[in-house]
C-alpha cells in the first residue's frame, strides 16, 4: 500500500510540476456539444453581418463549455471569415485569442474557426472527413461540434475546426521553422518562370500561394524550386527525386482521399483548397488537406463523383496539373495510389466512414440542428432533409446529389471495379531510421513500408563506409500490423543493427526484392550515417539541455536551451573562429566571436535560443528535444574536434558526460558550470544512457513508438498508467538480453489524457510522461 501511495504521490507531482504544454485536445473534445456563448455590442454584431466582406475583428468576450472545460476569456476579437459563405445567412466566424491581447492562447489554441456549413444539409460532411484523416494517421485539422450563442441568443450548430497556421506547424511537425504555403483557387502549380516572385500571383485581395508563417522575408525560393522541378525535370530525375522533394506517402493518400470523399473543391479539380509545407530539417514539403464542406455527394457540376475515374478524376476546372498527372506516369506511384485506394476501401468500417460512426454522429447533433434556425435560411434546407441526408437512398436536393452513405457505397462500389495496376518495380514509401547520427553504443532502428503487385520476398539494410564497401547486411523481419487503419504500417518491416563502429561514416541502403525477381535499392544515394568517434582531448562537448523550462536562466532572465563546452586542457582555449552546428550539412552553422576563452580544466556556457541580440554566447539555432546531431568545428570550417548524438530528452533533463569525458547519462540533475559526477545511482537522479526511455511522436494519437536500452539481462517490464496512478495496460514482461528495443502502444481505446509509461529492468525503471490527443 505503501509503495501505491508512493506512486500516486509521484504522478501528483510530476503532473503538477510539468503541466502539458498542449492542451489543445480538451476544445477538440467529441464526447459532447461544446457550448461557445459570445457576448458582443449589438451594433458590432450588426457591423459585421452588414458588411460580411471585410475583415475587421470586434471585441468581444467569449465563454466556452464542453466536457473538459469551463472557462471565460475577454477582450477576443471576432471578425467573419470563408470565401463564398461570407455570403451566407448563416455565416462562419473567426475567434483570435490574441488579436487585443498579444501573446495569449486559450488551451494552447491562438485562434478558433467557427464553421457554419452552409452548403450541408447534415452539418456533418466536413466533420466526417477530418475524422477519417485523422483516423489514418494523416496530419490534418481537428474538429468538433459547437453550439454557438451571441449574447444568449442561439445561432445554430457549428463545426469548430483547427486552423492551419504557425501554431498547427508547431503542434504537428518536428521542425516548425519552414514556410507554410495557403493555396487557394488557381494554385496549379504551373512553371512561369525561374524567379520567386513570380508566385505572389495576387488575386481576391490575397495571394493564390499566400505566405502563412515567416511573413517578414517573404521568401518564395523553395517553392519556386518545387514548381520548376515538378514541370521540368526528365522522367528518370521525377521518379528518383520526386519521393525526396514531398512526403510521397501523404501525397498519394491526399489524393486517394478526396477522391474516396468525393472532395472535388482540392488541387486535383479546381487548383484550390490545400497548403504545403515545407520542413527545413528533412528538406521536403508536405501537403496537408483543407476545407471539405464540398464532398460526401455534394457536387454543383454535371460530374458525379461517386463514379468518375480515379485516375482521371474530374476537373471543374480545365488545366493541367503537374503534382498529381506527372505523379500517376510513374508506375511505382501509381500501383502505390492504387493500393491505398484499395486499403481505404478495406478498412472503412473501422473509421469515420462506418454506418455506425455516421449514426452516431447525426443521433449526436440532431437536437441542435433542429433548433437552428439559421440552417434553413441559405437553400430552405428542411429537418427533413437534414435526416434523409445521412442515409436516405435516392435523396437528391439541389446540390447535394447523395445522402452520405449512400455516396459512400456507391463509391466504394466503383473504386473496387476502377482500381488496376501495372506492372512496375517494387517501391519503399516509407522509411524511418533512427539514429542516423550515433552516440557510443547506439543501435539503428529501421522501420520500413514497401510494396510490389507481386508481393515482396526480402528486405535487407546494408551499411556501407565512405568507400563504398559494405560492412553490414542484415535481413528485416515482416511484422505486419495487420488491425491498423494506418497503411504503413500493413507493410512493415523492422529490424536494427547493433554493432556500428565509432567513428563510422558512410551510409545505409534498403533492399527490397519482390516475389517476380526485381530488387531495388533505396534511397538513391543512401542515408547518411555517423557514428561519434573517441573522446576528444582538445575540447569537449560536456552536457546538454534540449527543453529548459525551469532548470537555469540565462543573461536575460529566460529559459533557453544550452550547451556546455569543457577544456581538459592544461592551458586556456582560444575559441575565436571555431563553430558550433545541429546540422551536419552546414557545419559552420555559429561562429564564435572575438576573444572568447576557456580557462584551463574550465566550463563555457552556449545558450542556444536563435538570439544573438542577447550577447555573443547566444547561438543562431535551437535544440530538438526528440534528438539532434550537435557539434564542436574548427576554424577551417571542416574538422570535428567533438560530436554528439542527442537522444530525446523529457523537459529539464540533460544530456551529460560522466566526470567530463565517461559515457554519456540521461539526467534532470543537471551541473552547468561543474562536472557531471554519480553520486547515488541508486537514487535514479542519474541513469547511464544504457537504461534509456522515450517515445515518439508525443503527443499522439493514436500510435506512439516507445523506445528503451536496457544495460543487462533481466526481466523488463512496460506498464502503462494513467494520470490518477492506475495502472491500465502491460504491454510487455519477459525477460531481454542487453540492447536497444521499442514497442508501440495503439491507445485507440483510451481517451484523450496524460498517460505514464513506465520501465522497469531489474534494478533500473524509469516513467516518461506521454500525452493522447485524438
Amino acid at each position: 500500500m505503501k509503495i501505491i501511495y508512493t506512486f500516486y504521490l509521484l504522478v501528483f507531482v510530476v503532473s503538477n510540476l510539468f503541466p502539458q504544454k498542449n492542451d489543445s485536445w480538451k476544445v477538440y473534445d467529441n464526447s459532447q456539444i461544446a457550448i461557445v456563448n459570445i457576448t458582443i455590442a449589438s451594433n458590432d454584431l450588426q457591423f459585421l453581418y452588414n458588411n460580411y466582406n471585410i475583415d475587421t475583428a470586434f471585441t468581444a468576450s467569449l465563454q466556452f463549455q464542453n466536457a473538459f472545460i469551463n472557462d471565460s476569456v475577454d477582450s477576443v476579437g471576432i471578425s467573419i471569415r470563408g470565401n463564398t459563405s461570407r455570403e451566407s445567412f448563416k455565416k462562419s466566424f473567426e475567434i483570435d485569442f490574441n488579436k487585443f491581447k498579444k501573446g495569449r492562447k486559450f488551451y494552447s489554441l491562438e485562434e478558433l474557426n467557427l464553421n457554419g456549413e452552409h452548403n450541408d444539409p447534415s452539418i456533418a460532411r466536413s466533420k466526417i472527413c477530418w475524422d477519417f484523416f485523422n483516423s489514418i494517421g494523416m496530419i490534418s485539422t481537428r474538429a468538433s461540434y459547437a453550439s454557438v450563442y451571441f449574447n444568449g441568443n442561439y445561432y445554430g450548430l457549428y463545426i469548430s475546426t483547427e486552423k492551419i497556421d504557425e501554431n498547427f506547424v508547431k503542434n504537428n511537425y518536428e521542425n516548425n521553422n519552414g514556410n507554410l504555403w495557403k493555396c487557394l483557387y488557381g494554385a496549379n502549380l504551373n512553371y512561369i518562370n525561374d524567379d520567386p516572385n513570380s508566385y505572389k500571383i495576387e488575386s481576391s485581395d490575397s495571394r493564390i500561394y499566400d505566405l502563412v508563417t515567416n511573413k517578414s522575408e517573404d521568401d518564395y525560393s523553395k517553392l519556386s524550386e518545387f514548381i520548376d522541378f515538378l514541370n521540368n525535370s526528365d522522367y528518370v530525375t521525377f521518379k528518383n527525386e520526386l519521393p525526396q522533394k514531398i512526403n510521397i506517402q501523404e501525397l498519394l493518400q491526399y489524393f486517394a482521399a478526396n477522391v474516396l470523399l468525393g472532395n472535388w473543391d482540392d488541387y486535383w479539380s479546381l487548383s484550390n483548397n490545400y497548403f504545403l509545407y515545407f520542413e527545413p530539417s528533412k528538406n521536403y514539403f508536405h501537403i496537408i488537406p483543407y476545407d471539405y464542406d464540398n464532398s460526401l455527394g455534394i457536387s454543383w457540376s454535371n460530374i458525379d463523383w461517386a463514379t468518375v475515374n480515379p485516375y482521371v478524376f474530374g476537373k471543374v476546372v480545365d488545366g493541367y496539373r503537374p503534382l498529381i498527372e506527372r505523379t500517376l506516369q510513374i508506375p511505382e506511384f501509381r500501383n502505390l495510389y492504387s493500393h491505398i485506394l484499395d486499403h481505404f476501401s478495406k478498412i472503412k468500417e473501422k473509421t469515420s466512414l462506418s454506418e455506425q460512426s455516421i449514426l452516431q454522429i447525426k443521433n449526436q447533433i440532431s437536437p441542435y440542428a433542429q433548433n437552428d434556425n439559421y440552417r434553413t435560411l441559405d437553400y430552405g434546407f428542411t429537418y427533413d432533409d437534414f435526416d434523409k441526408s445521412f442515409f436516405q437512398q435516392n435523396f437528391s436536393k439541389l446540390h447535394v446529389k447523395y445522402s452520405i452513405q449512400e455516396f459512400l457505397n456507391k463509391r466504394l462500389t466503383n473504386i473496387s471495379n476502377q482500381i488496376n495496376f501495372v506492372d512496375s518495380d517494387p517501391i519503399v514509401y516509407s522509411l524511418d531510421v533512427f539514429p542516423q547520427y550515433l552516440s557510443f553504443s547506439d543501435s539503428i532502428n529501421i522501420n520500413c513500408s514497401a510494396f510490389s503487385t507481386k508481393g515482396i520476398k526480402s528486405v535487407n539494410v546494408v551499411l556501407r563506409n565512405k568507400n563504398a564497401v559494405e560492412i553490414i547486411k542484415n535481413e528485416l523481419n515482416y511484422l505486419p500490423e495487420i488491425t491498423s487503419i494506418e497503411i504503413q504500417k500493413n507493410d512493415l518491416w523492422k529490424g536494427s543493427i547493433s554493432n556500428v563502429p565509432k567513428g563510422f561514416s558512410g551510409t545505409l541502403s534498403i533492399f527490397v526484392e519482390d516475389n517476380s525477381g526485381k530488387v531495388i535499392e533505396y534511397p538513391s544515394g543512401g542515408l547518411e550515417i555517423i557514428s561519434a568517434g573517441e573522446v576528444s582531448n582538445e575540447l569537449t562537448i560536456n552536457e546538454i539541455m534540449c527543453t529548459n523550462t525551469s532548470s537555469i536562466k540565462d543573461n536575460f532572465d529566460e529559459n533557453e536551451d544550452w550547451m556546455e563546452l569543457y577544456n581538459p586542457q592544461d592551458t586556456a582555449i582560444n575559441l575565436t573562429g571555431k563553430y558550433l552546428t545541429d546540422k551536419k550539412d552546414n557545419l559552420v552553422k555559429w561562429q564564435f566571436g572575438e576573444n572568447i576563452k576557456i580557462e584551463p580544466k574550465s566550463y563555457l556556457l552556449v545558450w542556444c535560443d536563435e538570439d544573438g541580440s542577447q550577447g555573443d554566447l547566444h547561438a543562431n539555432f535551437k535544440l530538438s528535444s526528440s534528438g539532434e546531431f550537435t557539434a564542436i568545428v574548427d576554424t577551417d570550417g571542416v574538422t570535428i574536434i567533438d560530436s554528439v548524438t542527442i537522444p530525446a530528452l523529457p523537459e529539464n533533463e540533460s544530456f551529460a558526460r560522466d566526470n567530463n569525458s565517461g559515457e554519456w547519462y540521461i539526467t534532470n540533475s543537471t551541473t552547468p558550470g561543474a562536472s557531471n559526477i554519480i553520486t547515488n545511482i541508486k537514487s535514479n537522479e542519474l541513469i547511464k544512457n544504457k537504461f534509456s526511455l522515450s517515445a515518439y511522436p508525443n503527443p499522439f494519437n493514436p500510435v506512439t513508438k516507445i523506445n528503451y536500452e536496457i544495460p543487462e539481462e533481466s526481466i523488463v517490464k512496460i506498464s502503462v498508467y494513467n494520470n490518477i496512478g492506475k495502472e491500465i495496460t502491460t504491454l510487455f514482461n519477459s525477460k531481454q538480453k542487453p540492447g536497444n528495443y521499442n514497442i508501440e502502444w495503439n491507445a485507440k481505446d483510451y481517451a484523450s489524457s496524460v498517460y505514464f509509461i513506465k520501465v522497469q529492468s531489474g534494478k533500473y525503471f524509469k516513467t516518461l510522461k506521454v500525452i493522447l490527443i485524438k
